[in-house]
């Protein structure tokens, strides 16, 4: 009598690689959340701050004070020159509409305005240099967050 040998998985070795699977998938879900909701703050604080540097650029080239209106507890910010808006579609902040995802939020930000002079520097909104480092979190206001810093000495933005 010659037996054939077959190949492959029976029923139960399938059903048991499935059920591990699904196991260590209920343990890496919560992790990989995080991991994502950290992925969207750290992206926002990059967007803020490349807005932010480009506003410093835009102010010194054209000459102009460019402010940047960032309000707490909400998810957008603007960007002005000369009362003309520069955030959103086809300006020069074209590539950034100025909005976060729905969650992230502006949390704090020791600087009521920001605005930038013509030579790149911080003043406030009585056209005085501004002395203290702007500090600005952005992030999930019951999760987590990030900080970026304003150097008012050089007008540098600064990752924390």
């Amino acid at each position: 009598m010659i037996y054939k040998k077959y190949k492959g998985f029976s029923l139960t070795e399938f059903m048991i690689t499935v059920s591990l699977m699904g196991i260590l998938l209920c343990f890496g879900a919560p992790l990989l959340g995080k991991t994502c909701q950290s992925q969207d703050v750290v992206n926002a604080r990059k967007q803020l701050a490349y807005a932010l540097k480009k506003s410093r650029y835009y102010a010194r080239n054209q000459g102009v004070t460019v402010s940047v209106d960032l309000p707490e507890g909400s998810n957008t910010f603007t960007v002005t020159a000369d009362g003309t808006e520069l955030t959103g579609e086809s300006t020069l902040f074209d590539s950034f509409n100025g909005r976060f995802p729905e969650d992230l939020v502006i949390i704090s930000s020791n600087c009521d305005d920001i605005n930038f002079d013509i030579n790149g520097f911080l003043i406030d909104s009585y056209d005085e240099l501004i002395t203290d480092n702007c500090i600005i979190t952005v992030g999930y206001s019951d999760g987590i967050q990030k900080r970026l810093t304003i150097n008012t000495g050089t007008g540098n933005v600064n990752y924390d």
